[in-house]
């Protein structure tokens, strides 16, 4: 166990398929041995296509959903498998920012009490002092302090997810989930909250996990950057190693797959995938070798754990892409 903020050990979660029964079992692993640390004051980004993981493994970190194995630790404690007496004191220290900013705040209540009623609850603040802390809060993430008195569907959709980036910061945490927290939003509003988001995490020295499937966007915000691929972390490294030396081949599948504003390095060679994810994985393989143009029959047994190539900087492919 290192000093990480946040350690995932072996994660792994699974859903059955329709038709699925006790004599043919067909599971979705949502997480597939999982393991990942996250060390204070900076981003880890978590990247990959809709439907590989992301969002169930912010879900188990946030305690949303249980794992099926394996363990999540904040700080050395375990998080998973335990009572609310134990983890009513630690929630407070990690929040997440959701992908959907409407259907994360009560339409019903103004903004005051939205962003007010975690502290209250936290006793952070006391009534008497509420309005100042939520005037203060809504300045942090750039709204006015009379954005308090209003409900949520007076704002736009970037205005909606600074509101809820202030909620979540109300309870002063060490750690931010953000769940896809720009992907609904237009490029330049994106943008903008992608600013914040920097400029917040350098003034609060926040520790993050930051979920997408644009790779750009990722980028921009993240100190290491793990691919995910049907439930399972492929690919683990800093960000610019990442960029620099993609090895394996989702991993470059993805980054050939980006628009690229530069006119003439739009007919390079590029690796281009075949086929869909398929939702039924077994056990044994990689879970990648009927969409790689490199599988061989070693792709089809055994396991593909990462291995480290370079440091800090590991793959769960045996072979070596050409970049």
């Amino acid at each position: 166990m290192t000093d990480a903020v946040l350690s995932l050990q072996k994660v792994s979660k699974r859903y059955p398929l329709p038709g699925s029964s006790p004599l043919s079992p067909r599971y979705l692993w949502a997480a597939r041995e999982v393991s990942l640390d996250v060390q204070k004051g900076e981003t880890l980004g978590i990247v990959g296509e809709s439907g590989c993981g992301k969002s169930t493994l912010a879900r188990i970190i946030m305690g949303l959903e249980q794992p099926d194995s394996g363990d999540v630790y904040f700080h050395g404690q375990r998080l998973t498998h335990q009572s609310e007496k134990i983890l009513r004191p630690l929630r407070r220290k990690y929040q997440m920012v959701f992908q959907d900013s409407t259907a994360s705040l009560n339409p019903r209540r103004r903004v005051e009490d939205l962003i007010g009623a975690p502290m209250l609850a936290h006793r952070l603040t006391d009534r008497k002092h509420l309005a100042e802390e939520v005037a203060r809060l809504l300045s942090l993430v750039g709204l006015p302090p009379e954005a308090a008195q209003r409900f949520p569907h007076e704002f736009s959709g970037g205005q909606r997810q600074r509101i809820c980036l202030a909620r979540a910061l109300a309870l002063q945490p060490e750690l931010l989930i953000l769940d896809e927290p720009v992907s609904a939003l237009d490029v330049s509003v994106q943008a903008q909250i992608l600013n914040l988001l920097k400029q917040l995490q350098q003034s609060l020295h926040l520790t993050s996990v930051f979920i997408g499937h644009n790779l750009a966007t990722v980028r921009y915000v993240s100190t290491r950057i793990a691919v995910m691929y049907m439930g399972q972390i492929v690919e683990y490294a800093p960000t610019q190693e990442l960029f620099d030396h993609p090895a394996h081949p989702y991993t470059r599948a993805l980054m050939d797959a980006a628009p690229l504003a530069d006119i003439s390095l739009r007919d390079r060679p590029r690796m281009v995938l075949e086929g869909e994810a398929s939702a039924q994985c077994s056990q044994e393989g990689c879970p990648f070798r009927s969409r790689c143009p490199k599988a061989g029959d070693r792709c089809a047994s055994g396991t593909h754990p990462l291995r480290e190539i370079s440091p800090g900087h590991f793959t769960a492919c045996w072979q070596e892409v050409d970049v």
